[in-house]
């Protein structure tokens, strides 16, 4: 296996980014500095202030410039697309889109970061294997109880971190949501303005108001709230914790 191949298998490994780092650059391939300059960010400590600078504006003149070239296909099918840690891993297109062409993109590109918008076609969609190596998910449409059940019930999103559902969902819904055996490993599901954001659940997942907004939270979130309570008694700011984490930040794995 490549090391490309190998990113492709494992898309949320920082380790395996790094060794198709050497290869590219012993290829002199054209996303090579684009990867570099991401992958050195992730420890800007590392860093000089003015290589931190310089590093910051090719993260994002870079894509500008050469992402259009760079996607390639994906440009083709998706309806937006977004580089994070040096390779396209955020997608943007129809649940319908997806179905048809997303065992295409993910051997394309280390897709982590899934946004689905109408027709969602969620009763398929939610049976694609291609479900497991997502970490975030984005479901932009009239998603009520009947998509969080199919949710809930999808045996592939066991590595899902974070995401955001619809806004017809009710206290049926989130029980079925928070009780899902598959999404054990949530950091965070924003439920903000569905008719169940504040009822009682019992399950894996629990509701919390934060900030102005609600969310299902999981165990793996718990640590990082607590950080975020005393980042913000440090700030003097107690009331208004920082939350969510980033949900690009949450995917990573070593």
């Amino acid at each position: 296996m490549n090391a490309f191949a190998n990113v492709i298998a494992n898309p949320a490994s920082i380790t395996a980014r790094r060794q198709l780092l050497l290869e590219w650059k012993a290829e002199g391939h054209p996303q090579a500095q684009l990867l570099e300059v991401s992958l050195a960010l992730l420890d800007p400590g590392e860093l000089t202030l003015k290589e931190d600078d310089r590093y910051f504006s090719l993260e994002r003149r870079l894509p500008e410039k050469h992402g259009r070239e760079w996607a390639g296909r994906i440009a083709e099918i998706a309806q937006d697309y977004r580089y994070h840690l040096g390779m396209i891993s955020g997608i943007t297109l129809t649940g319908e889109t997806f179905l048809k062409f997303g065992a295409e993109l993910c051997a394309l590109a280390p897709i982590l970061h899934l946004g689905l918008c109408e027709p969602l076609c969620l009763e398929h969609v939610f049976a694609m294997p291609q479900l497991q190596q997502i970490r975030t998910l984005f479901l932009d449409g009239d998603s009520g109880d009947h998509e969080a059940a199919l949710m809930a019930a999808c045996p592939y999103l066991t590595n899902l971190r974070s995401g955001a559902l619809g806004d017809r969902i009710t206290a049926v819904g989130m029980q079925a949501l928070a009780t899902a055996p598959s999404l054990s490993n949530v950091i965070g599901l924003d439920v903000t303005n569905n008719p169940g954001a504040h009822s009682n659940v019992r399950g894996h997942l629990f509701i919390k108001p934060i900030n102005d907004s609600v969310y299902l939270l999981g165990p793996a979130a718990v640590p990082l709230y607590n950080d975020a309570l005393d980042q913000a008694a440090k700030g003097y700011n107690c009331e208004t914790p920082d939350w969510p984490p980033s949900y690009v930040d949450v995917a990573w794995t070593e």
